[in-house]
C-alpha cells in the first residue's frame, strides 16, 4: 500500500502517523519516484540499472535510468594494468631522470657526434699505417696526395658522396677508367680506417661503382719484335727482359728475387712474395 510522504524544506518527512524519518535529498527523490507512484503504474527499470555500453563510446548509457534520478556515470580506467603503484611511479621517475641526462649528453635516440679530423690528418695516418702494411705504397702515396690537393684541409665530416662523384668525374676526363677504379679503392679504405679509428662514422664512398672498364685481348710479343726488343737493350736490362718474357714475373717479383729462390738445376724459380699472396 502507498502511502503519501510530504517533505519539508529542512530535508526531513513525516509520515501520515506522525513517525519522523530522516531521508537526504537522494533518498527523498528515490521515495517521491517510487512511492507516490500511482497503483499499477510500471515502477520502472531496477535502480543503478546499466544499458549495455554502445559502440564508440566512452562512458556507459544511461538512458534506461528514471528522468528524476541524477545519473551517476563512470568513466572507465584506461591506464594499461590498472591503477599506478608507488613502485610503477619511482620507475617513471627514474627513466625520466635517465632521459634528461641522455639529453644533456647528446646520447638520447642515439645521436652520433661528428669527430673533428681534417682530411690531411687522415691521410698522413693512413700513410704510416699502408707504410708498414702494404708494399705498393708508392702508388698509393701518390694516389692521396691527389686527394690532399683535391679536398685540401677540409674535415672528413665535409666529405659527401656528391664531391666524392665530382672528384671520380674530373680524374675520369684526364685517366682511364682503370685508373679512377683504384683510386676510388684506395679512398675508400681511407674512410674505412677512419672508421675503425674513430675519426669518421660515415664511408662516402661505399656509394661508388666501379666504372666500365673494356677488356682488351692480351696481346702478345712476336718473334720478330722479340729480337727488336733484345737488340735494343743491353747489360742487365738484357737479363730483366729475358726473365720477365720466359717467366712472365712482374717488374716487383724480379726486383724481389734472390739467389735462393733460383734452382738451377732443375730450371725453377720460387716467388715467395707475389702479389696475390700464392708462392
Amino acid at each position: 500500500m502507498y502511502a503519501p510522504v510530504v517533505s519539508s524544506s529542512s530535508g526531513s518527512s513525516h509520515s501520515p502517523d506522525g513517525t519522523f524519518v530522516a531521508a537526504s535529498s537522494r533518498v527523498m527523490r528515490f521515495l517521491r519516484f517510487f512511492i507516490v507512484s500511482p497503483p499499477g503504474a510500471p515502477l520502472g527499470p531496477r535502480c543503478g540499472a546499466r544499458s549495455r555500453k554502445p559502440r564508440g563510446s566512452d562512458r556507459y548509457c544511461s538512458a534506461n535510468r528514471p528522468v528524476s534520478m541524477p545519473s551517476r556515470r563512470r568513466v572507465p580506467d584506461r591506464r594499461l594494468g590498472g591503477p599506478l603503484t608507488k613502485a610503477m611511479k619511482k620507475v617513471a621517475s627514474d627513466t625520466l631522470a635517465k632521459r634528461k641526462v641522455e639529453i644533456a649528453e647528446n646520447k638520447f635516440l642515439d645521436k652520433k657526434t661528428q669527430p673533428i679530423c681534417t682530411f690531411p690528418k687522415l691521410a698522413r695516418l693512413y700513410l704510416e699505417w699502408a707504410k708498414a702494411q702494404h708494399r705498393g705504397v708508392k702508388s698509393d702515396e701518390y694516389r692521396v696526395r691527389q686527394f690532399e690537393k683535391y679536398f685540401g684541409s677540409i674535415r672528413t665530416s665535409e666529405i659527401t658522396p656528391l664531391k666524392v662523384d665530382a672528384l671520380a668525374q674530373e680524374r675520369s676526363g684526364t685517366c682511364k677508367s682503370g685508373t679512377v677504379n683504384r683510386e676510388m679503392a684506395v679512398l675508400r679504405g681511407m674512410f674505412t680506417k677512419a672508421i675503425e679509428w674513430g675519426l669518421a662514422t660515415e664511408n662516402p664512398v661505399q656509394h661508388f661503382r666501379n666504372l666500365h672498364v673494356e677488356d682488351r685481348r692480351c696481346r702478345y710479343l712476336t718473334d720478330e719484335e722479340s729480337e727488336r726488343l733484345f737488340g735494343a737493350a743491353g747489360g742487365t736490362l738484357y737479363s730483366l727482359i729475358q726473365v720477365a718474357l720466359n717467366t712472365r714475373m712482374r717488374r716487383g717479383e724480379i726486383f724481389r728475387l734472390k739467389w735462393k729462390e733460383v734452382d738451377f738445376q732443375n730450371g725453377v724459380v720460387r716467388v715467395v712474395d707475389s702479389k696475390n699472396g700464392e708462392s
